[in-house]
């Protein structure tokens, strides 16, 4: 790396955040996107496309990386991907049917938002991300359900939070600092 002072660029940023958008186009409505950033509101201007601006690598750049591709993802290994879920996995007793094996396929990276739920539920509860300090804040109060049911029967990291509301409740957080973060 060259060009750049690097206290700037190992300075912890007080708040950073990857987040899930669901699709507006009617056709995808269900489909979700996988992003992170330190200022949710601007970020969301740049996919309206009101802003332009690109981002840095960070580890919210990692956890992203590896919400949107968990199949590629060495913190998961070999695990299907519809096993993800601890509770799901444990409601689970379906064994595969004796027989000729079938064509392998390729794995496809979930697209639809309750996947993307259940998997970043699943990704808090393993190493490294366990260990940090780590809120979930949902905005639609139908993925709330979700994400309690998916948390029942599972361990809890102390340093995992979940907490609901509106993106204005959660701007505080973000605006004001003298991290850049604000605007």
């Amino acid at each position: 790396m060259s060009g750049g002072n690097s206290a700037d660029s190992n300075r912890l940023v007080q708040f950073y955040c990857c987040y899930l958008l669901a699709s507006t186009v009617p056709r995808y409505k269900t489909h979700g996107y996988v992003g992170s950033t330190p200022n949710p509101i601007k970020r969301l201007r740049q996919h309206n496309g009101d802003l332009t601006q690109g981002a840095k690598k960070t580890t919210a750049l990692q956890f992203e990386w590896v919400w949107q591709h968990p199949e590629r993802s060495r913190h998961f290994g070999k695990h299907r991907l519809a096993s993800l879920s601890c509770a799901a996995s444990s409601r689970s007793t379906a064994k595969p049917l004796p027989g000729p094996p079938k064509k392998v396929r390729r794995v496809v990276p979930p697209v639809l938002v309750q996947d993307k739920v259940r998997i970043v539920s699943e990704m808090v509860r393993r190493l490294p991300w366990a260990r940090w300090p780590l809120s979930v804040y949902i905005i639609e109060p139908g993925l709330v359900q979700q994400w309690t049911e998916l948390e029942r029967g599972c361990q809890r990291y102390q340093g995992i939070t979940m907490k609901s509301g509106t993106l204005e409740e959660l701007t505080p957080m973000f605006t004001g600092r003298k991290n850049g973060c604000g605007e």
